[in-house]
């Protein structure tokens, strides 16, 4: 089970980063600007989570912070680690709880 977990949570990660921070962001990032596809990579990425408000803005924020790890360092792999170990996270503190 633990290990069903961990990777369920890695896979989950590196799939929604992917899409988000890989393909959305770029798109559009190239159709108009930065700003403009971070905001809409974030939002769009905490609305496929279908959670309330004041979640939805926590999970913006945390898209946002993605996209400035991408930016900065040019690779999704930062962005995915920090993801990666935030699903594990929360899965550790939902299995504990």
């Amino acid at each position: 089970m633990v290990v069903q977990a961990l990777i369920l949570t890695v896979v989950a990660a590196a799939a929604e980063e992917c899409v988000y921070r890989g393909v959305v962001y770029e798109v559009f990032s190239r159709l108009s600007n930065r700003w403009i596809g971070a905001s809409l990579s974030s939002l769009l990425f905490a609305g496929m989570h279908v959670v309330p408000l004041e979640i939805f803005v926590s999970f913006t924020l945390f898209g946002l912070l993605c996209v400035y790890l991408r930016e900065r360092t040019g690779s999704l792999f930062f962005p995915l680690l920090l993801h990666v170990v935030q699903n594990l996270f929360v899965t550790l503190v939902k299995a504990y709880h």
